[in-house]
């Protein structure tokens, strides 16, 4: 009987309703505690980056509770020194406050790279492999009869003069090379239709040609347009299959209109 009465009693009730505050008091501060620790309600988008300097975008990520760190510098001759070029997360991401974002920017000034030895019995094809490794570019390659070293490579240039090894230039140089020539291997001419001319230039190359004159049609005005223009004919072509002589000049017509590309393969040789 005093158990029932204790129930009902107003002591217990006001027990009762204290221990309930306290449990509801608890719970309350508990997840406030969460959402603070694991950022609940605080969830940003990451703004586009790219373009502007860390110190341009040092304002606008602090409103976000956001911080830049640079993991790397990569050389872009489209973009302005300092400019951000790659960032992680990326743009339009969700993330919390307080995240930090991996930026790569714009080297402020070309990497410069070794020029390797290739003339000492190297194949053009070692050649060829040592100078992309190292961030340089094969350019034009000439041929020489001389089928006692077939392949090797004679000479090697940069800007029209001789480049000797050990000469710091920068990566993405281009680097043009004579080429030992056995004359009678023959290999299958190479389609070059709708290329810029930068990459028919390494095709010529990777299928053992040389590149011989480039006519450029009323469309190519500066030379801005030459690097965007694609070639339209060339001689020889590059129809069933044809098969030159190593080292064989291809000629090349170049035009910024498309419509030229349908006509391509029906070109003769001049």
């Amino acid at each position: 009987m005093n158990f029932l009465r204790f129930l009902i009693s107003r002591t217990f009730w006001l027990q009762l309703l204290i221990v309930v505050a306290l449990i509801v008091v608890a719970l309350l501060a508990t997840n406030l505690f969460l959402g603070s620790y694991t950022g609940k309600g605080r969830i940003v988008t990451v703004p586009d980056l790219s373009g502007r300097t860390e110190a341009e975008v040092r304002h606008e990520l602090k409103k976000f509770d956001l911080e830049t760190i640079m993991v790397d510098s990569v050389f872009n001759l489209e973009s302005r020194p300092g400019a951000i070029i790659d960032q992680t997360p990326k743009a339009g991401k969700k993330v919390k406050r307080g995240r930090k974002i991996y930026i790569t920017i714009n080297a402020f000034g070309k990497e410069m790279t070794t020029m390797p030895d290739l003339i000492t019995n190297s194949s053009f094809r070692n050649a060829k492999a040592q100078l992309e490794t190292l961030g340089l570019v094969v350019g034009k390659v000439d041929y020489e009869p001389q089928a006692a070293r077939n392949d090797l490579v004679l000479r090697q240039s940069m800007n029209g003069k001789p480049i000797e090894a050990g000469t710091r230039i920068p990566k993405g140089s281009v680097i043009d090379l004579v080429v030992a020539l056995d004359s009678k291997e023959e290999y299958i001419v190479p389609d070059l239709s709708g290329l810029a001319l930068v990459d028919a230039t390494v095709a010529v190359s990777n299928c053992y040609f040389s590149l011989g004159s480039v006519v450029c049609d009323e469309t190519v005005k500066t030379k801005a347009d030459s690097l965007t223009a694609v070639v339209y004919r060339q001689s020889p072509t590059a129809a069933s299959d044809r098969k030159e002589l190593r080292g064989t000049a291809i000629n090349l017509w170049l035009t910024k209109d498309m419509s030229k590309l349908q006509i391509s393969a029906k070109q003769s040789d001049d």
